[in-house]
C-alpha cells in the first residue's frame, strides 16, 4: 500500500472509531385515606393526575374528529392501558381500508406498536398535538413496526423511540404525510438510528414531514423502488436524507440543514435488493450540514465527514440538479467509489464504481472552506489541507468496461456560484495515489442523461 493510501485508510479507521405493582399498592392505600390527597403513598402517582383523586386508571371516551374515522382512540391514564388500547385498535379492531384516528394528547407508549392489516391509515388530530411519546420505552426495536401494504401515517408526532421511529418493511404503497419524528436529546449516539424508515418497499411517498435527531438517517429509504421524497425538513441528524440500494427515486423540494451530511445516495454490497440507480435530486436546499458526526461506533455513516452536502457512493445514473448547496464546510457534492472508504467488497455481484451520474445547474456558495476528517486528508493529499473544491470525484474507473461512447462518464455541467461563475472541480485521483490530481473538468464536462420525475399509482 502506498504511503498516501495508507494515510487515507488510517484516517478512516480513526474516524470510524471516533413498577406497576407499586402503583396498584399505592392506589389501595389511597382508597382508605380519601381525605389526605397529599399522602406520601401518592408519590408514585405524580405522573397520573387522574389517580390523585383515587380514580381507577381509565381510557376516557373520545369523539371522532373526522367523518371517515372508523376507529378513534385517545391517551389513557396509564401507559399499560394506552398501549393496550392502541394495539387493540390496530390488531383486533382495524379492517382493510380503515382510518384509525388519534385525538390530540400525549400518549405514553413504552412498547413497540405493530400493524399488519392492509390499507390502514393512522391519522392524528394535529401534527404537534398528537404525540406518541416513547421516552420511557422498555421493549421493542422500533416505535411503530408496519408490515402491511397500503399503509399511511399522517398528522402526528413520534418522539424518542429507543430504536427506529417508524419502520415499514416489504410493503407496496407507503405514505408518510405531515409527520414529525424526533429525538429531543440532540446529537446523541443513543438516539434511534432511523426516523422515517421504509425498507424493501414499492411506491413510497414521504412528504411535508420533519425529522430530527436520528443517529443514522432522518429519512431513509432502502432497497426500495418508485419513491417520492418531497417538501420535507430534516435537521440535527447524521444523514438528513439517505437513499440506499434503491431504484427510481425523486428527492425534491426538501430542506436539509444542520445535519452531518445533507443527502446521501449509497450503493452497498451484500444486500438482498442488489444495486440501486436513478435517483433524481432537484430543487432542494442543502444548507450548512456541519454537525459533528454522532453516529454509533461501527455504523457505516460514521464515515461521513461533517460538512458534506451531497455524497454519492458507488451509485449509478443519478441526477443532481437545480439545488441550492450552501455552507457545507467539507464539500458540496462528492462522487466516490467503494474503494475510497478503505474497503474491498467481497460481494461478486456488487459494482463498486460510480458511473453515469449527472451533476448540473446547481448553485454553490461557501462549500469546502474547512474540510473535516477524511475530506481534510483528501485536501492534504494535494497539498491544500485548508480548502476543497465544491465538486469532487475520486477519479476511479473500471478499465474492464467499454466507455468509448462516454455513457459511463460522470458528468458535471453548469454548476455556478451565486454570481453565476463556474465553480471549481477536483478529480483527486484516489486510484492513482493522488499522483494525478486534476482541477480540469476535461472529459467530465459533459451532458448526461436526465431522469423523469416519479409518478405514484
Amino acid at each position: 500500500m502506498h504511503t498516501k493510501r495508507l494515510i487515507i485508510a488510517l484516517a478512516i479507521f480513526a474516524f470510524a472509531a471516533c413498577g406497576d405493582d407499586d402503583e396498584k399498592t399505592n392506589n389501595a392505600n389511597n382508597s382508605n385515606n380519601a381525605n389526605n390527597s397529599n399522602n406520601a403513598n401518592n408519590a408514585n402517582n405524580s405522573n397520573n393526575a387522574n389517580n390523585t383523586n383515587n380514580v381507577e386508571p381509565i381510557c376516557p371516551e373520545v369523539t371522532a374528529f373526522s367523518d371517515d374515522c372508523a376507529i378513534t382512540v385517545g391517551p389513557c391514564t396509564t401507559s399499560e392501558l394506552t398501549v393496550e388500547r392502541i394495539q387493540t385498535a390496530l390488531i383486533v379492531d382495524a379492517s382493510d381500508g380503515d382510518v384509525v384516528c388519534f385525538t390530540d394528547g400525549t400518549y405514553d407508549v413504552r412498547e413497540e406498536l405493530s400493524l399488519d392489516v392492509p390499507n390502514v391509515e393512522l391519522r392524528g388530530q394535529s401534527r404537534d398535538g398528537t404525540v406518541l411519546d416513547f421516552t420511557e420505552q422498555t421493549s421493542g426495536a422500533n416505535g411503530l413496526n408496519v408490515t402491511s401494504d397500503g399503509f399511511a401515517i399522517t398528522t402526528m408526532t413520534v418522539r424518542n423511540t429507543t430504536g427506529d421511529g417508524i419502520r415499514v418493511s416489504g410493503a407496496n404503497g407507503v405514505t408518510f404525510d405531515n409527520v414529525r419524528v424526533e429525538w429531543t436529546s440532540e446529537a446523541d449516539e443513543n438516539n434511534g438510528a432511523y426516523g422515517v424508515y421504509p425498507v424493501q418497499c414499492m411506491n413510497v411517498l414521504i412528504q411535508n414531514s420533519i425529522v430530527s435527531g436520528a443517529s443514522d438517517a432522518g429519512i431513509y429509504v432502502g432497497q426500495s423502488s418508485n419513491i417520492l421524497v418531497k417538501d420535507n425538513e430534516v435537521f440535527g441528524n447524521v444523514a438528513g436524507i439517505e437513499i440506499e440500494n434503491s431504484t427510481g427515486a425523486e428527492v425534491t423540494g426538501n430542506y436539509a440543514h444542520d445535519n452531518t451530511g445533507g443527502l446521501l445516495i449509497f450503493d452497498l454490497p451484500d444486500l438482498p435488493a442488489g444495486s440501486g440507480k436513478n435517483t433524481k435530486a432537484h430543487n432542494n436546499r442543502i444548507i450548512e450540514n456541519n454537525l459533528p458526526n454522532f453516529a454509533a461506533r461501527g455504523a457505516f455513516v460514521k464515515l461521513v465527514p461533517p460538512g458534506t452536502g451531497v455524497l454519492i457512493l458507488s451509485g449509478d445514473a443519478n441526477e443532481i440538479h437545480n439545488n441550492e448547496i450552501t455552507g457545507n464546510i467539507s464539500v458540496g457534492v462528492v462522487i466516490v467509489s467503494h474503494f475510497t472508504i478503505g474497503q474491498e467488497p467481497d460481494d461478486p455481484t456488487f459494482d463498486p464504481y460510480p458511473e453515469s451520474n449527472y451533476v448540473h445547474d446547481n448553485t454553490f456558495e461557501g462549500n469546502g472552506t474547512d474540510p473535516q476528517a477524511i475530506a481534510f486528508v483528501i485536501a492534504g493529499a494535494a497539498g491544500e489541507p485548508d480548502i476543497l473544491e465544491p465538486l469532487l470525484w475520486d477519479g476511479t474507473t473500471d478499465d474492464a468496461k467499454d466507455n468509448s461512447d462516454g455513457s459511463l462518464t460522470n458528468c458535471f455541467m453548469n454548476n455556478v456560484d451565486g454570481d453565476g461563475n463556474a465553480v471549481p472541480f477536483r478529480d483527486f485521483d484516489y486510484a492513482g495515489n493522488f499522483m494525478n490530481v486534476s482541477t480540469d473538468l476535461g472529459d467530465n464536462e459533459c451532458e448526461g442523461a436526465t431522469l423523469p420525475g416519479i409518478t405514484l399509482p
